[in-house]
């Protein structure tokens, strides 16, 4: 019997909402070690939501939750493993790599990340403010 996508709500933290500030450009995301391997775990940041999935503690992939088809929040989509399909479209992603399932359409956007003590931080391009 195939896994269904469930609503990415089942396995996500229920993080308060925060202010949106474009000119912030480094994210704490949290404790390695509190990042479950093999699901998807959402963040909340200044500039917007990040999805986080850890193949394992050394394999850590952290990529923008816009939908590059129409710029749906795909931390309200749906997830099955390394998988999240978006819950407007269908549209399915590979959170191992980014690539969208079906060839030749966008991928999602990588948030650049490295670990500092034991936490992941999220790099974001720097955003000129008028």
């Amino acid at each position: 019997m195939a896994t269904e996508f469930v609503p990415v709500g089942v396995t996500m933290s229920a993080d308060p909402p925060i202010k949106r500030d474009p000119t912030v450009t480094e994210w704490d995301l949290g404790t390695i070690d509190q990042i479950p391997d093999q699901e998807m775990h959402r963040v909340r940041t200044p500039r917007g939501c990040v999805l986080v999935y850890a193949e394992s503690r050394d394999q850590i992939k952290a990529f923008s939750a816009v939908c590059p088809h129409a710029g749906a929040d795909l931390s309200d989509g749906y997830a099955k493993g390394a998988m999240v399909m978006c819950q407007y479209h269908g549209w399915q992603f590979n959170l191992r790599s980014g690539e969208n399932t079906a060839r030749g359409l966008p991928g999602l956007i990588e948030v650049r990340t490295e670990e500092r003590d034991g936490q992941l931080i999220a790099h974001f391009p720097v955003r000129k403010t008028s």
